[in-house]
């Protein structure tokens, strides 16, 4: 029933429930206990998440967002309980807003570095990337 409800929100091609699909979101790197989803919806604008969000707090079913592809260390883009979905942000993939001036972009989930990094190259930029070491001191 969720993977109907869900589907109209994002279309069927985007709502996954096969036993391949689960298994891949089911683990990740590190030692969290493997827990498969529900199923997993993969949304392309800010309304279809929305969308969803309105369904889990109407239906009380617990969600997972991801937004990066692998590899995940942290357990925290796999299921911490039974009948959790995920929704996987990838398909987000705009460059809102580039400013120059502010050196300031605006991107949606799915966008990565790469991609990021080819836009800002367009308007005289580049994205920094702060060392761990950098990272832990803030």
């Amino acid at each position: 029933m969720a993977e109907i409800e869900l589907a109209r929100l994002v279309g069927s091609g985007n709502v996954l429930d096969s036993t391949t699909a689960l298994e891949k979101y089911s683990r990740d790197s590190s030692f969290a206990q493997r827990i498969f989803p529900r199923c997993v919806v993969k949304p392309g604008n800010a309304e279809e998440v929305q969308g969803i969000v309105k369904w889990a707090n109407e239906t009380l079913t617990p969600l997972v967002p991801m937004s990066s592809g692998p590899p995940h260390f942290r357990g925290d883009t796999v299921p911490s309980v039974e009948g959790a979905v995920i929704v996987d942000l990838n398909r987000m993939k705009r460059v809102i807003r580039i400013d120059p001036r502010n050196k300031i972009a605006m991107i949606e989930p799915g966008v990565t570095f790469g991609e990021l990094q080819q836009e800002l190259v367009k308007e005289g930029l580049c994205a920094y990337m702060r060392s761990r070491e950098a990272r832990n001191r803030s």
